[in-house]
C-alpha cells in the first residue's frame, strides 16, 4: 500500500517523524491534521474546514450552557457530528501505567477500514505508532469497538482487520 497518498498538516512544522506522547489528529480525506491542543479548540478553530460555523459552534455551547471550548455535552455533541455525518476521524494517543495506545473514533469501523489501515500505515513509517502500542477503534453510529495489537500483518493488509472483527 502507498502511504505517501496522506497529507500530513502540523501547526508547528514538525516533520512527519517527530512525535510527542499525547498527540491528537483529525483526519479526512486522505489528510492527517496534527492539533496543537484539544480537538474541539482545533474545531472551533477551523469551523469551515469542517464544513461548521461559527455560529453553530457558539449556539451549540450556548443551549448546553457550557463556556466555548469547555471539554463537556456541547463538545460531545458538535465532534459527534462531524465524526458520524461527516466522515471525520478522530484519533488521540493515550499513555500511562505502561500501557500505550491510539484511539480511533470513526462513523461505521466497516466501512472505515481502509482509512484505519492507510493512517496506521503512514503512522508506523513515520514512528508515530510502534509494535509495542494497541490501536481502539471505536464507532460512534454503531457502538461497535475493536482493539488491534499493532503487527505488520494487521497495518499491512486490510482483511486481516476484517477478520479480527469478527
Amino acid at each position: 500500500m502507498n502511504t505517501n497518498t496522506i497529507q500530513f498538516i502540523s501547526p508547528f512544522g514538525l516533520p512527519p517523524g517527530e512525535f510527542n506522547r499525547g498527540e491528537g489528529y483529525w483526519y479526512y480525506n486522505k489528510t492527517l491534521y496534527l492539533l496543537e491542543n484539544t480537538h474541539i479548540n482545533f474545531v472551533k478553530s477551523n469551523p469551515e474546514l469542517f464544513g461548521l460555523s461559527e455560529e453553530y459552534i457558539d449556539f451549540v455551547y450556548q443551549e448546553m450552557n457550557e463556556p466555548l471550548g469547555f471539554e463537556g455535552k456541547a463538545r460531545i455533541k458538535i465532534m459527534t457530528k462531524l465524526i458520524i455525518e461527516k466522515g471525520w476521524i478522530r484519533i488521540r494517543h493515550h499513555y500511562g501505567k505502561g500501557s500505550y495506545f491510539w484511539t480511533f473514533e470513526c462513523n461505521h469501523i466497516d466501512d472505515r477500514i481502509d482509512d484505519v489501515t492507510l493512517i496506521g500505515t503512514w503512522m508506523l513509517e513515520h514512528h508515530r505508532l510502534s509494535l509495542y502500542d494497541e490501536i481502539h477503534i471505536n464507532s460512534l453510529a454503531t457502538h461497535k469497538d475493536i482493539i488491534l495489537p499493532i503487527t505488520a500483518d494487521i497495518i499491512a493488509e486490510p482483511e486481516t482487520i476484517k477478520r479480527s472483527m469478527l
